[in-house]
């Protein structure tokens, strides 16, 4: 699946009915954070996979970094390599 097709964490969120807020509090990170996954912008892993594995109990299903094949994720740059996760 292309990125252009995967839905965006708001997408997955609005669909849950879900506030960025829930998402944000039970993957314990601040809201800024999650927002800025959501509207596509680079996140760090560690981040991304606390928001993952709240989003995945709070709907159900799972997303996890070890396959971004269901969700589009953008993450910033590996500190050890000039590699740019996406």
């Amino acid at each position: 699946m292309t990125d252009e097709k995967k839905p965006t964490l708001m997408q997955v969120r609005r669909a849950a009915k879900l506030t960025t807020r829930e998402v944000a509090d039970l993957a314990g990170v601040p809201l800024r954070v999650a927002y800025l996954m959501e509207i596509g912008g680079m996140t760090e892993r560690e981040d991304v996979q606390k928001i993952l594995l709240a989003l995945s109990s709070l709907t159900q299903q799972t997303y996890t970094t070890d396959d971004f094949s269901n969700i589009h994720i953008r993450l910033v740059k590996s500190p050890t390599s000039n590699r740019l996760y996406t």
